[in-house]
């Protein structure tokens, strides 16, 4: 099945340097020419002849290879660790992550070269404080975020904390991973404030009870969104404009 998907790609740009047109009577001079070519690379728009692109997967994906994601999609791995790794601080996590930035949440058995189930958001709604049983729905997913439970269901379905995601709807496409606030272990904290770290479990889709399991892996990739191609050619073609007005006066 094709995975939907949103595709954000910078512009690139393989055409040769201007030259006089005697025809047109125009003259750019060589300081004009750094001055587009500065803007140019600046925007991401000269890139050495290669197209960077971020692939957003829309919705709750299944049996994706790691390398699709970190390839072919253009994310980063920025969090690596075993279900059963308690008291992880939270922003362990999200280590690198600026505002704007996408987040990800993905679980795969250890080491496997197939990420299980996955799910992608803008990190401030991936990090939306939830009450109980309440989700942020994002880019085609549900998402939680308190200091029971963090993690994600499919689009419309509800969820059930008990500390974690327990719910039986659609089990597959369900994460969900046990959150503290600040005490060791997880369990009776409140779920109206966020979480201070990650304690262990509890599923990846269908497999359920990985409190303390070490054959299963939670994965947390970052993605930046790059320019829209038209957002990047005024800006620097704006640039590009301003000096060709100095070289005029």
């Amino acid at each position: 099945m094709q995975v939907p998907v949103s595709h954000q790609t910078t512009w690139v740009h393989h055409g040769q340097a201007f030259r006089h047109d005697s025809r047109a009577h125009l003259k750019i001079n060589k300081t004009m020419m750094r001055t587009l070519a500065t803007a140019l690379i600046t925007l991401g728009i000269l890139s050495g002849g290669a197209s960077a692109s971020v692939v957003i997967p829309i919705g709750v994906q299944q049996n994706i290879p790691i390398s699709t994601v970190t390839g072919l999609w253009g994310w980063t791995l920025v969090y690596q660790g075993t279900y059963g790794t308690f008291d992880v601080p939270i922003n362990t996590l999200f280590a690198g992550v600026t505002a704007g930035d996408y987040v990800m949440y993905a679980a795969r058995p250890t080491g496997s070269a197939t990420i299980t189930l996955l799910a992608a958001a803008i990190e401030s709604d991936v990090r939306t404080v939830t009450l109980g049983n309440s989700t942020t729905t994002s880019n085609g997913a549900e998402w939680y975020y308190n200091a029971n439970s963090i993690g994600f269901a499919g689009l419309g379905n509800t969820i059930f904390q008990s500390t974690a995601d327990t719910s039986s709807t659609n089990p597959e496409l369900r994460l969900s991973w046990h959150t503290g606030g600040g005490v060791t272990g997880f369990g009776g904290q409140s779920n109206s404030v966020g979480p201070t770290d990650v304690d262990g479990g509890w599923r990846a889709g269908t497999t359920t009870n990985l409190n303390n399991s070490t054959a299963w892996e939670r994965l947390v990739f970052v993605a930046t969104p790059v320019p829209e191609p038209s957002s990047a050619i005024l800006l620097a073609f704006g640039a590009f404009a301003i000096a060709f007005r100095r070289s005029r006066s």
